[in-house]
């Protein structure tokens, strides 16, 4: 039986992925984040990328998440430049959060790989 943190429903995937320990913070900025985190009951790890644009109108930050799925050799060698996040994605079912400025909810949904860092401030 495989983990929730891979489920092919998205919103139960990223349910599990909310549940992580972190392995290690790569960059952290208000609007910028990139960190390997451990599933707590799998213990496989992802490499998560946030980023957060800010609504200077309204208030209502737009914000991205990716969830990269990566091996512990390609933890070893990842950094927080695009050139990074798009080789650990090549490839890969990444799980992609989308909270645009105007949404109640994020959509939620499985994309393939290769992905980059999305646009933040």
């Amino acid at each position: 039986m495989s983990c929730l943190c891979s489920d092919d429903d998205p919103v139960k995937a990223r349910q599990a992925l909310i549940e992580t320990s972190v392995v290690r913070v790569i960059h952290d900025e208000s609007h910028f984040m990139v960190a390997i985190e451990s599933c707590l009951f799998c213990r496989r790890l992802w490499l998560k990328v946030f980023a957060e644009e800010i609504d200077w109108s309204g208030g209502n930050d737009p914000q991205e998440v990716y969830w990269i799925p990566i091996t512990e050799q390609e933890s070893e060698h990842v950094v927080a430049s695009d050139e990074s996040i798009v080789t650990a994605s090549t490839g890969k079912r990444v799980l992609w959060s989308n909270f645009a400025k105007d949404a109640d909810a994020p959509t939620l949904r499985w994309v393939n790989g290769p992905v980059g860092i999305p646009p933040h401030d």
